[in-house]
């Protein structure tokens, strides 16, 4: 195993190595003053070309250019030339006199004039022209460019000056300076007639660090939330397992999705405004420490308000399976203020879940022989109900230099509570054929405070403090009779507080790069009683702390870093104590060839900690046959990953994606089976053989008249190996393909998923196979309206969503599995979203997404 673990390593890391040499050899300029500057002060700049070439005979005073700065990219062999370039439009004025390069600022002066430039949305408008005139004549007494936030600082000996504003796009403005400070002056924009031109702006931006999207307004009216959102936009580096789930890497790697910069739930998504979308950001391993130390992100840039907000209603009926789903969303702003209100409520009865399950046991005997016979359990009624209903509210407050959003979220699931019946048969028929009866209530109440505190402490510091705590009451219930057998009655209680606190410093270092340091906190503690067929008491606690240091660098088109951490855990389980410390660690690197070619690759290895509810020692029976426990001794298993990307977008009409990565789990904690002559004991063991997960392919998405058909596909080699006791490899293919086309202000939508196989967590031997998936949708919608009607699976009448197996020296199981979500099913579907106010300030949407934990042992 150990060999095969490197080859498959080896196959990624030699395309990785070769990449990073060739990329090298082109990061090498021709040129002998090549440079990319971006917001960097002027006398920063001019000092490192003089560091660089000693020989540039160059003089200046550095403090009179600090209030100027510079974003130019310099290609050049001449010295002379690369000044201009650096000083640009600035007042500035460059000489040369016997060989040496004179550079002063033109105006100095004791009084400096200081403001910003926004547009009518109060986003900043970038390099417009601010000029000091005198009253008199309105001769210029100096001029300045405001920097890429729009603000600009102008020293000038004069007071009761005239200040003229102009840039492109916009009508000039005339104010008169009472005073030195002159706060937000609005430019509005100046409407320009255009005659039988089509504008194809590009919708899609490599950059060194991340990748920008611009939605089109055909994606925005025709997408209910900003999950769906995404998958019309096409991203190449997104993976839509399923059209109504949240988007992985196509590595299968997790997203951490962020509104403005601040953390978003499931809710939020749900219930954003789609029409404030501006664009999305697509970031790995961001330098930004208001993403948490996220690996994966996607940001969404929302339109500011000033005052009001909006509504917007959402309502999703399914006529098959009989579900409900009602959302609402409020918000009101004011000011530096926002608040945000939502309500979910999501109802479903449905009658056809269920499995036909092949058990087989093989139990060792007192004479020593083995006892080998098979079960067979088959559901042929079942009702279950679910009944959830979930509010929050949150306040967030505003200003340049600090954000606070504060939100207080709360949820009450009823169910899923269940009925089943059916029959159990036995080969060999050693117990006699009988029938079953299975119950189940489970009901939760969960409340949780969640904050977010950003502090910008000057312009090169943040600091950011996120507290968290919630607290969850679970009951879970559960009787399972057999007949010729006593009943199973178990019912379960658990009450579970968890605080969560994560404090980041992040220092900015120039060209230097960003070094951020993290400081995580968290303790859980769950009080779990069991009663009825086992009766026990368990208390938990967990207590971890880690600290991370990350540091991240760009030179011109390359962006990489690395961080390295440290975690403690303390695990009390009753009277069992545990205390366990482990290192982790990450490198990326990416590169940006051209602005139609990007590079990227990361290595990560990181600890996993348990449930602590897998460390309970209490024996939970679930039928005469299988009882389960946990096991207080496991520690935290050791994970490695590579991830390999390559995009291409050459235009708004094509775009390409090639994706490798590989996932490796040493020292792993498995599900394990222990026999005896009556029956079987499910533990967990701990250290088994490894399990290793990987995949390569290819993402692209195409165009096609005039963008009105949009055709995105993916195709994936998938390889899985999960080692003892299970002892499988396996490589299936899956694809997937979407196809979009809009005419005016109508949509059509078909979807289709291949076959779907893939190994079930790292922890169980179990091999899924679930069926292709394929819907087609029509609608209709504007700015406020959308409705929709949806067909999927329409060919297929038979409930088996899925099968599952997996095989072990004592135990094993084979389940086909009936849950009516690859069933024909027809869905309406509706939003309304009604706008009102000025748009100013940043959009955040408030929402749930978290649920109650508990401590409860699972079957």
């Amino acid at each position: 195993m150990l060999r095969f673990n490197k080859i498959v390593m080896a196959i990624f890391a030699i395309p990785l190595l070769i990449s990073l040499s060739l990329l090298s050899s082109l990061s090498a300029y021709p040129y002998t003053f090549s440079y990319r500057f971006n917001a960097t002060p002027v006398s920063e700049a001019l000092t490192k070309l003089i560091k660089e070439h000693p020989s540039a005979k160059i003089t200046f005073i550095y403090n009179d250019l600090d209030d100027y700065t510079t974003s130019v990219n310099v290609d050049t062999d001449d010295v002379m030339e690369a000044v201009r370039g650096i000083t640009g439009l600035n007042p500035i004025s460059v000489t040369e006199k016997d060989g040496q390069i004179y550079i002063e600022v033109i105006h100095r002066g004791k009084y400096h004039y200081h403001g910003r430039i926004v547009n009518e949305f109060s986003e900043p408008v970038p390099y417009a022209t601010v000029l000091l005139l005198s009253p008199k004549d309105s001769t210029v007494v100096t001029y300045g460019i405001t920097k890429s936030n729009g603000k600009f600082l102008i020293p000038c000996d004069r007071k009761d000056v005239i200040a003229k504003i102009s840039s492109i796009g916009y009508r000039k403005k005339y104010m008169k300076c009472g005073s030195q400070s002159l706060g937000d002056i609005t430019l509005n924009t100046l409407a320009i007639n255009l005659k039988n031109i089509d504008v194809n702006a590009d919708d899609a931006h490599l950059y060194s660090d991340r990748t920008v999207y611009v939605p089109q307004q055909r994606h925005k009216n025709s997408s209910m939330s900003a999950i769906e959102l995404l998958q019309r936009m096409g991203i190449p580096q997104l993976l839509f397992r399923s059209i109504n789930a949240a988007p992985t890497t196509n590595s299968g790697q997790p997203i951490a999705f962020f509104i403005d910069y601040l953390p978003a739930s499931d809710e939020e998504l749900s219930g954003m405004n789609l029409q404030n979308v501006k664009r999305v950001e697509y970031l790995e391993f961001p330098a930004d420490s208001r993403f948490g130390g996220k690996p994966f992100v996607v940001n969404f840039i929302m339109t500011r308000y000033e005052y009001g907000g909006y509504f917007k209603t959402y309502l999703n009926k399914n006529f098959i399976l009989n579900t409900t789903q009602v959302n609402e969303y409020a918000r009101f702003q004011y000011k530096r203020m926002t608040y945000d209100l939502t309500g979910l409520g999501f109802f479903s009865n449905a009658g056809h879940n269920g499995n036909q399950t092949t058990e087989t046991f093989r139990l060792p005997q007192p004479d020593g022989t083995m006892k080998e016979f098979n079960r067979y359990s088959n559901t042929l009624s079942s009702k279950r109900k679910i009944r959830q209903y979930r509010a929050s509210f949150k306040a967030t407050y505003e200003s340049d230099n600090i954000t606070a959003s504060s939100r207080v979220y709360g949820t009450i699931d009823n169910g899923p509570n269940s009925d089943m019946g059916g029959t159990v048969a036995y080969s060999p028929s050693d117990f006699p054929n009988s029938t079953y009866s299975m119950s189940r209530d489970s009901r939760s109440r969960f409340i949780q405070f969640n904050g977010n505190y950003y502090f910008k402490l000057s312009d090169k510091d943040m600091l950011i403090f996120s507290p968290k705590y919630s607290f969850s009451h679970t009951e879970d219930g559960s009787n399972y009779a057999e007949k010729g057998f006593s009943p199973k009655i178990n019912f379960a209680t658990d009450n579970t507080n968890q605080l969560y606190g994560k404090i980041s410093w992040q220092r900015r270092l120039g060209k230097f790069g960003t070094i951020t340091l993290y400081g995580n906190g968290e303790h859980d503690y769950y009080r779990t009683r069991y009663s009825g067929t086992s009766d026990a008491y368990d208390r938990t606690k967990n207590t971890r702390i880690s600290t991370v240091a990350d540091y991240e660098v760009s030179i011109g088109n390359l962006y990489g870093g690395a961080s390295f951490g440290w975690s403690w855990d303390n695990i009390k389980m009753n009277e069992v104590k545990s205390k366990v410390s482990s290192p982790s660690m990450s490198l990326f690197l990416q590169y940006l060839v051209t602005r139609q070619h990007q590079v990227y690759g990361n290595f990560r290895y990181s600890t996993w900690s348990p449930n602590p509810s897998f460390m309970s020692e209490n024996v939970i029976q679930s039928n005469h046959l299988m009882s389960y426990t946990g096991n207080p001794n496991l520690v935290p298993s050791k994970t490695y990953s590579v991830n390999i990307n390559y995009s291409w977008i050459p235009s708004n009409r094509f775009s390409l994606s090639l994706f490798g990565s590989t996932w490796t789990v040493k020292d792993r904690y498995v599900y394990d089976y222990e026999a005896s002559a009556d029956g079987l004991l499910r533990t967990i063991k701990q250290p088994l053989g490894s399990y290793m997960i990987g995949n390569v392919g290819v993402s692209a998405r195409a165009s096609f008249f005039g963008r009105a058909l949009q055709i995105n596909g993916n195709i994936s080699q998938h390889f899985a190996h999960n080692g003892a006791p299970y002892n499988y490899t396996r490589f299936p293919i899956s694809f997937v393909l979407n196809v979009n086309y809009y005419l005016k202000d109508f949509y059509f939508n078909t979807y289709y998923s291949s076959r779907n196989h893939y190994s079930d967590g790292y922890m169980v031997g179990t091999w899924m196979e679930y069926k292709d998936n394929y819907q087609i949708s029509a609608g209709w919608a504007n700015a406020k309206w959308n409705l929709r009607v949806t067909a999927s699976n329409f060919a297929r009448w038979n409930w088996i969503s899925h099968k599952a197996w997996f095989k072990s020296r004592y135990y094993d199981n084979s389940d086909v599995v009936s849950t009516g979500d690859y069933h024909a099913r027809f869905t309406v579907s509706a939003t309304f979203t009604f706008g009102y106010g000025k748009k100013v300030k940043a959009d955040r949407e408030s929402g749930g997404g978290d649920s109650a934990t508990s401590g409860i042992l699972k079957n």
